[in-house]
């Protein structure tokens, strides 16, 4: 994405002048496993910069699991997850305690989840043939750390909405007049 730090761990983007950021030396970052950074060194003959893998020694998302978090985490998943907590369902039943999901949406959800191992499809042997969706024991897991999140997103709303309304009122007055 055209990110760098520098040596001290200052973020800069390519082709920008290096700089301190108030985030650099930081050990509670993350980093982007498949991100090249910039890391400028001063030399004798002036400024070398050379890209990088991050420091091994920093928390790290893989991107397998940056796409299981992104296949299991997402806005339907949740809310199915959080249906079949309670019990089987059909998925009728499912389109029908979740009126805002599409069929397509709602069938490539449960194939994603089912193919992760997070949900079971059972078809049962009866006449019409009745297809059943419930939640396994390892999409069971998943409940504390989702928990979890929504916490910790439950704590930190006034922030957050604070950081919205800054956010919206500097777009507001720095519009560009083409836009």
């Amino acid at each position: 994405d055209g990110t760098g730090r520098t040596a001290s761990g200052a973020r800069t983007r390519t082709g920008e002048q290096a700089s301190e950021a108030p985030w650099s030396g930081r050990e509670d970052c993350w980093y982007l496993r498949d991100t090249l950074w910039e890391v400028v060194t001063s030399t004798k003959l002036g400024v070398m910069r050379t890209t990088s893998s991050p420091p091994s020694d920093r928390f790290e998302i893989d991107v397998p699991h940056r796409e299981l978090l992104d296949q299991v985490l997402d806005k339907w998943s949740l809310l199915v997850l959080n249906e079949l907590c309670e019990r089987p369902m059909r998925f009728s039943e499912l389109r029908r305690v979740i009126p805002a999901v599409t069929q397509k949406s709602l069938t490539a959800t449960l194939r994603r989840l089912e193919r992760n191992g997070i949900i079971d499809r059972a078809v049962l042997s009866t006449r019409p043939v009745v297809v059943e969706y419930s939640i396994t024991l390892l999409g069971k897991t998943l409940r504390p750390p989702v928990e979890a999140i929504l916490e910790w997103a439950a704590e930190q709303m006034p922030l957050i909405e604070q950081a919205r309304r800054r956010f919206d009122e500097f777009d507001e007055v720095h519009k560009s007049p083409e836009a």
